[in-house]
């Protein structure tokens, strides 16, 4: 009987050494409350003021507000499916021609040209074995 109280104060005393270190249940909620306070004030301080002028924002593929998107004309090509890519640089470089977007899901691409050529450019297009159709 002795051996088993004996056993059983080691044993109370294992459990108080343990748990002598703990911190207490709030402890772990006060320190990710910090963190998340700490995350907050560094982000307003921090990060960029999107509502500030000099910060302007523009998503690729926005319409240009400049006298450059105003010169140029958007034309719609299908290329033939076995055209490749440098098949496709290579038709667009002599015509000063930029990808807007695409190629869609249709594969239409949209290309900028210069306004100025435009007539000339929709005739070389529509003459290359690898354009399926061309419009504006």
């Amino acid at each position: 009987m002795a051996a088993r109280i004996d056993a059983e104060r080691e044993w109370d005393r294992a459990q108080n050494r343990r748990s002598h270190g703990r911190r207490p249940w709030w402890w772990a909620l006060m320190a990710y409350g910090m963190g998340a306070a700490t995350a907050a004030i560094l982000m307003t301080v921090v990060a960029p003021e999107p509502w500030r002028a000099d910060t302007a924002v523009v998503p690729l593929g926005a319409e240009e507000g400049t006298a450059k998107a105003a010169a140029r004309v958007r034309l719609q090509v299908v290329f033939s499916d076995q055209a490749t890519l440098a098949q496709v640089r290579a038709a667009l470089s002599p015509i000063d021609a930029e990808i807007v977007a695409g190629p869609g899901r249709l594969g239409v691409w949209t290309v900028a040209v210069p306004a100025s050529s435009a007539d000339e450019a929709e005739k070389v297009l529509r003459a290359l074995p690898i354009v399926e159709s061309v419009s504006r």
